[in-house]
């Protein structure tokens, strides 16, 4: 920017910088949030299928024992099998929470840069337009000293 003798030329760069850093942080902000998004996709596919390896252990443990064909030794360690599938169920859903928590958390952060890279475009725009004001009013009081010397060259002759 020339040096055109605007005073708050030094806090319009700062202005500019700054929101340059703002789109920076709602970059890494945004980036942020798709890997929270990805994580929680990826926690319910793992918790949909413990819960189907659950479900299927449950039909073939229900089939074995209302066949008959199940000693009661099997039928201990299947409970044990599928206490151990209820377990892993129980963590998945855990992870999910904890996916779901980081997304919120991810999201809410975004919203904050986006929020400040606003206000700080928001600010840069005001002290442009302060400027354009300045320079007008400038311009228009330069034609006047302008007029009035010509005026004083006309009198003169």
């Amino acid at each position: 920017m020339p040096d055109d003798g605007y005073r708050l030329a030094a806090l319009l760069e700062l202005r500019r910088r700054e929101e340059e850093s703002r789109q920076g942080d709602v970059a890494q902000a945004a980036a942020a949030t798709s890997t929270a998004r990805d994580a929680l996709r990826a926690a319910k596919a793992c918790r949909d299928q413990a819960r189907e390896r659950r479900v299927e252990a449950v039909a073939a443990a229900d089939s074995r024992a209302s066949s008959g064909q199940a000693s009661a030794g099997d039928l201990a360690q299947a409970r044990g099998w599928l206490d151990r599938l209820a377990v892993a169920v129980a963590r998945a859903d855990a992870v999910v929470a904890e996916a779901a928590a980081a997304l919120r958390s991810a999201e809410e952060d975004e919203d904050r840069a986006r929020q400040a890279l606003t206000r700080t475009a928001a600010e840069r725009q005001a002290i442009e337009k302060h400027r354009e004001k300045w320079l007008a009013e400038r311009k228009r009081e330069a034609e006047r000293k302008a007029e009035e010397i010509q005026d004083d060259l006309h009198k003169r002759k």
